[in-house]
């Protein structure tokens, strides 16, 4: 719905900064009392296609949630930053919490966590590639062509031609 919401007034092209800090707002207030002293910090300066848009907000949406249940476990606060960038043809799109990282012997392959498969499939979709490292806190980041550099006309990258 935000994303419907935000096509109608915008366009084929999306404002990310807007769209993920609306969709990180979203996310917190779903969850409530887990996301008490959770925030959500958006660097994601970047008009996108809707085309990636979608499936990229989709991604957020799972990696935020996961990060508000798992990741801030018996602490009182935390910050999750979704960042956004464009570089040589590829978006970049990063998204790093600061709680307490994953378990030893993490697979993402074996991983019970539900939304975890939607992310690899919505990955598989965009053919992105998907890294994960874990410390203090863990970093995602999806990686995806898309076939136009920054300030080129994306309209062709955009209808998939």
């Amino acid at each position: 719905r935000l994303l419907r919401h935000r096509v109608v007034r915008q366009g084929v092209e999306i404002d990310m900064q807007g769209f993920l800090g609306a969709l990180g707002d979203y996310v917190l207030l779903r969850r409530g009392s887990l996301a008490t002293g959770v925030g959500v910090r958006v660097e994601a300066p970047l008009r996108v296609p809707v085309r990636y848009a979608a499936p990229l907000g989709l991604i957020v949406y799972e990696l935020v949630l996961n990060a508000i249940e798992h990741a801030f476990v018996g602490r009182q606060t935390g910050t999750v930053v979704l960042r956004l960038r464009h570089e040589e043809a590829h978006l970049h799109l990063e998204v790093e919490d600061d709680g307490r990282g994953l378990p030893q012997g993490f697979s993402l392959e074996r991983s019970g966590a539900r939304g975890l498969p939607f992310v690899r499939a919505l990955a598989a979709f965009l053919k992105a590639a998907v890294e994960l490292r874990s410390g203090t806190g863990v970093l995602w980041r999806v990686s995806v062509y898309v076939g136009y550099t920054e300030g080129e006309p994306s309209s062709a990258a955009a209808s998939g031609d």
